[in-house]
């Protein structure tokens, strides 16, 4: 989930890092959709008698992949995020990346399925309720 906070720091980061054609991929907490659901019944008072489990649509993912296989030696990462790197680019673009504090990851791939932090419903109800408050 990515909360109006880590929007606009992504939003800045990317305009300092990201200068000859880079990705910033913001490292965010996963949610499941059970969790949002219960967390939103509960901002409305509403009980878990107040919805059906329908199960996924057809060709609905139920994961994010973030960095796919071939993209795996174009990524640098930090402990905040993931910049990949154009297939066409310079040395000098990776040493500016890693005096910035990036390294080269060592990921075939990141997905939400298993290796994102989880957030559960308390953590997801305080970020609806301060979605809320930015809305009124």
């Amino acid at each position: 989930v990515m909360t109006l906070d880590r929007c606009v720091e992504l939003v800045f980061a990317a305009s300092e890092i990201c200068v000859a054609g880079e990705v910033c991929i913001l490292k965010m907490p996963a949610v499941r959709i059970g969790d949002l659901a219960r967390a939103y019944l509960d901002m409305h008072g509403l009980d878990s008698e107040s919805f059906e489990v329908i199960g996924p649509h057809p060709g609905e993912k139920l994961h994010e992949d973030l960095i796919g296989g071939e993209e795996g030696p174009f990524i640098l990462e930090s402990d905040t995020m993931f910049v990949r790197l154009p297939f066409v680019h310079k040395d000098a673009d990776v040493k500016r990346l890693v005096d910035l504090g990036f390294e080269p990851s060592h990921r075939a791939s990141f997905s939400s399925s298993h290796e994102a932090i989880r957030i559960g419903v308390p953590e997801i109800r305080a970020i609806l309720d301060k979605l809320a408050q930015v809305r009124h």
